[in-house]
């Protein structure tokens, strides 16, 4: 188990791997996007506005507790549903939440942006 400073970081580096996943994209995708009917995504943000800023555009808060919700329910459901052993990994499982959710987005892109072997 984790203790809860060890937790914090964990989230915390979550959140930068975001920012870092972003940082990246950021340089080779275009600022701005055609729309098929020509228009354009516009979205209000603060000069200070942080990667993290832009990845909620796409992934909004209501998006993620949306999706940490169903993770969790089916993960409760299958649970529920197995006899598992006393070794099965599952048994350590835990509700995941919104930082859990970022920390899972931001390593997904990460890993079809960086080959690692």
């Amino acid at each position: 188990m984790l203790a809860a400073s060890d937790y914090e970081e964990s989230k915390n580096r979550g959140v930068r791997l975001v920012v870092d996943v972003v940082r990246r994209c950021h340089k080779v995708c275009p600022s701005q996007r055609q729309l098929p009917a020509g228009g354009k995504v516009t979205a209000s943000l603060p000069d200070d506005a942080t990667p993290l800023d832009f990845v909620k555009l796409y992934f909004t808060e209501q998006v993620i507790d949306l999706v940490v919700m169903q993770t969790n329910h089916y993960a409760e459901q299958y649970i529920a549903s197995h006899v598992l052993p006393p070794h099965s990994s599952i048994n350590r499982w835990h509700p995941t939440d919104r930082d859990d959710m970022y920390t899972f987005l931001g390593l997904s892109v990460l890993m079809g942006i960086m080959y690692k072997p």
